[in-house]
């Protein structure tokens, strides 16, 4: 079942994608396996590529789905600096230690002045 800080943040996605007119290079921060949003980002005909990060593989079969890390948040060094139009974390940043160093590393990763969104869940 989707929540709605999920749908939410596919909206957010979908509507910051497709005001762009070229494709935006986005990533998945602590992907996993699943493909919810991007399934919910095709059927809104939007134009990207994505690379993954997670803990644990994220390897997908996607065609948008370029490359895949495995890393934690705290420390994403095999990701290129000024890479990403938009980074999403979907329920990811309340299982992080130190949020400090998320930060830091997901505002190192994105161009500047970009986007960053994410979800967590309300108690």
């Amino acid at each position: 079942m989707q929540t709605l800080a999920e749908k939410y943040l596919i909206d957010y996605l979908a509507k910051t994608i497709n005001k762009d007119k070229e494709r935006s290079n986005i990533i998945n921060i602590g992907a996993n396996k699943s493909l919810v949003i991007e399934k919910e980002l095709d059927s809104n005909d939007c134009d990207y590529v994505e690379d993954r990060t997670d803990i644990i593989s994220p390897d997908v079969a996607h065609d948008n789905v370029y490359r895949t890390y495995i890393c934690s948040v705290e420390e994403m060094t095999e990701v290129l600096s000024s890479e990403y139009d938009i980074a999403f974390a979907n329920f990811v940043l309340e299982h992080v230690d130190d949020l400090k160093s998320s930060a830091s590393e997901i505002n190192r990763i994105l161009k500047k002045g970009k986007t960053f969104v994410t979800s967590i869940p309300n108690p």
